[in-house]
């Protein structure tokens, strides 16, 4: 059966937000709907297989994304979901027709897909009546089309007698030729070359056009769709409608490409957009980089790989590692946040301190007296402990190095900031040490500190473990092998080392 009746409704479908536009819409004719059998039909009654294609033009370079077909099914057919495969094609023009056919006349077409109706890239609607049998196919790689006229066609694969048959649904324009319809085997004694719809040889139809839709974007390699200063064509690189991350294009329809909060166009180190006249600066989407000389990478939200977004160290966004921010393109430069419980901590300073040596100007970064009881720092040259009290003016001088550790006594929680961190080498003596290690690697441990120093010149390593309120301690046994607890080597953590 080529013919399925009629029926009313009226089909709109939104037009789709950046990147996709409608670039090519043949709507459904909204009264007195009409459905013509269009489809690949299995063995024995491969004589019946028929195709249509309808032509659409363009005059600018397109990239497809989306495409919609309504469809409508009968006989036996409840669902699209039960076809074979689904069949998308796109033919050059032959002077008014394609200039090829599904049963392989011709030649090739310029675009071909054929997927399951399973496939991640295609979601099955109903249609007006109900039935599911409206394909939406959203690519993963998109069509790219030069300007000129081609000839789409879309079909299933239905084994008939189970799954039943499918029509393509008319629509109510009239765009360039007449749809074409061919019928290779000459089962339902149509033509077997392209012909036209409205032709008395094939339907005889006062409509020309069937419903479809083309979504996408139009190749202005020159405009600048987001608005952050970056040209499309300086985006999307090689101009294909892909974001390529790992190439590194971003995304000309979305200012912040890696979501961190700063703007593509300041991440690149623009101070003014790359074509003023083509960014809206009123969007608000375009920040000059207030410091061009470092930048960050658009494609990855921490470009550092410190674990800290890049939005959260250029707190501002503007560009420039302004006071109280961390340097979003250093992993040295990192912010800690160390948690102070009641009682007993074991800490370290990891900020640099050579513009601020003395102990004593430290205090009230780490707390008031009210919240700090004392701080105790190591003297090596004396061997003694050295006590200093918050708000005391009788404090004594202690000149910081850099990676010493600290004995703090708290009234209470506190968490305290250090929003850079400096990554000092240790500096070990024979004996005791109270150290603090401010940039360990990722899974850095205990027993990988160890087996770096050697059991010919360290002991064994302790911290304090606040969560568990007892020492831990790894070290070297008789034979030489690792032995006690393998504990975390954190920032903002200070430990006893004991060197031979």
């Amino acid at each position: 059966m080529l013919y399925a009746g009629t029926a009313s409704g009226v089909w709109s479908t939104p037009i789709p937000d950046c990147p996709s536009t409608v670039l090519w819409h043949q709507p459904i004719r909204p009264a007195g709907l009409f459905t013509m059998g269009c489809q690949d039909f299995t063995e024995p009654y491969d004589d019946y297989d028929i195709f249509i294609a309808d032509d659409f033009s363009t005059t600018e370079t397109w990239n497809i994304q989306t495409v919609f077909v309504p469809g409508n099914l009968w006989g036996s057919g409840t669902t699209l979901m039960n076809a074979t495969i689904l069949q998308f094609q796109i033919y050059a023009d032959d002077q008014g027709t394609p200039d090829g056919d599904p049963s392989g006349g011709g030649n090739s077409p310029v675009w071909n897909l054929s997927v399951l109706p399973t496939d991640s890239q295609i979601t099955i609607s109903a249609e007006i009546n109900g039935l599911p049998s409206n394909v939406t196919l959203s690519l993963d790689t998109s069509i790219k089309l030069q300007p000129g006229t081609y000839w789409f066609s879309f079909y299933p694969e239905l084994e008939h007698i189970t799954a039943g048959q499918y029509g393509k649904l008319t629509g109510n324009t009239k765009n360039g030729n007449p749809a074409q319809v061919i019928n290779p085997g000459g089962g339902f004694a149509f033509p077997t070359v392209w012909t036209s719809v409205t032709d008395e040889s094939t339907w005889n139809m006062e409509e020309q056009d069937f419903a479809f839709l083309l979504a996408g974007s139009i190749a202005d390699w020159q405009a600048d769709s987001d608005d952050d200063g970056i040209l499309d064509g300086n985006e999307d690189k090689n101009h294909d409608g892909i974001i390529d991350t790992a190439a590194g294009e971003t995304d000309p329809c979305d200012p912040n490409t890696d979501g961190d909060g700063i703007y593509d166009g300041t991440e690149i180190g623009l101070t003014a957009p790359q074509n003023p006249q083509a960014t809206d600066q009123s969007q608000g989407y375009f920040v000059p980089d207030a410091d061009p000389s470092t930048t960050t990478d658009p494609t990855d939200p921490d470009t550092d790989g410190d674990g800290i977004s890049d939005g959260q160290e250029d707190a501002n966004h503007n560009g420039l590692v302004d006071p109280g921010e961390t340097d979003p393109s250093d992993n040295s430069s990192r912010p800690t946040i160390i948690l102070l419980n009641k009682g007993f901590n074991l800490i370290a300073i990891p900020a640099d301190v050579t513009n601020q040596p003395d102990l004593k100007d430290w205090l009230s970064v780490l707390g008031n007296s009210f919240e700090i009881e004392k701080v105790m720092a190591y003297d090596e040259a004396n061997s003694r402990f050295v006590i200093l009290i918050p708000e005391d003016g009788s404090n004594p001088s202690f000149t910081l190095q850099g990676g010493e550790g600290l004995i703090i006594y708290a009234t209470g929680e506190k968490r305290v900031g250090f929003v850079s961190v400096d990554c000092s080498s240790l500096d070990l003596e024979s004996g005791f040490n109270l150290i603090g290690i401010a940039c360990p690697p990722n899974g850095y441990s205990a027993f990988q500190l160890l087996a770096e120093l050697g059991s010919g010149n360290v002991s064994s390593i302790q911290r304090y473990s606040k969560e568990k309120g007892v020492f831990e301690t790894a070290g070297f046994g008789p034979e030489g092998q690792l032995v006690g607890v393998d504990f975390p080597i954190v920032s903002g953590e200070g430990h006893f080392i004991y060197l031979k």
